[in-house]
């Protein structure tokens, strides 16, 4: 399994608990990529929509 998770690694970065780590951290960091990717339509949409309207008025 050790294997399987980290082909390249050396043997001691074969620990299993430090193996877990890496995979929770790597988890965690796909977690936070797809709440991103998630807003970004939305974003987008707002922009576009934005420059739909032209510029913002000025002398507020």
């Amino acid at each position: 399994m050790n294997k399987a998770l980290n082909p390249d690694g050396a043997e001691a970065e074969q620990d299993p608990a430090k193996l877990a780590a890496t995979v929770a951290d790597r988890d965690k960091q796909l977690g936070d990529l797809s709440a991103e990717l998630q807003t970004a339509p939305v974003e987008l949409a707002a922009y576009r929509a934005a420059g739909e309207q032209g510029p913002a008025p000025t002398g507020y």
